[in-house]
């Protein structure tokens, strides 16, 4: 599916929506601590054609088939069944979907004083250690941020 294809509906201070041109960043809108996260970003990537949408808000079209709510999207791109929780910040940029740690490290590509971060990230044995740290935040995020409804895991 084509970022041209991807079109939810999202705010940028009274715009009433944009065309991202280098991809989309789905975040968990129920999570204080990631709509915090996702507010910061937004500042400095949506000039650089990033749009950002809740996991939770949206559609996305399936084709011939109509369309998809985002979350439904992701779930079926990531094979997840419909009980599991979309627990992690995703990317659709250049034709994949990243998530997680990978998701963070794309990113920070594009922000000046985080690309040493990209740089680091693919040296040997690094991208793993960024996983597992990732994974212990999304894990804890609700009593980090005193605002998640999700049960921790």
């Amino acid at each position: 599916m084509s970022p041209e294809e991807i079109r939810p509906l999202i705010e940028c201070n009274s715009v009433a929506a944009i065309d991202p041109y280098r991809g989309w960043v789905y975040y968990d809108g129920d999570c204080g601590m990631c709509v915090e996260f996702a507010r910061r970003l937004k500042r400095r990537l949506l000039g650089r054609g990033f749009g950002f949408s809740p996991i939770q808000v949206g559609s996305v079209s399936a084709g011939g088939s109509g369309s998809l709510s985002t979350e439904q999207w992701i779930r079926e791109e990531l094979s997840l069944p419909a009980e599991s929780p979309v627990t992690e910040m995703l990317v659709r940029a250049e034709g994949r979907l990243l998530r997680g740690a990978e998701a963070v490290v794309y990113l920070a590509r594009w922000i000046w004083w985080a690309w040493p971060l990209y740089a680091i990230a693919h040296l040997p044995g690094v991208l793993p250690v960024l996983r597992i740290a990732y994974r212990w935040v999304a894990d804890r995020r609700h009593c980090l941020s005193g605002a998640c409804r999700l049960p921790m895991r």
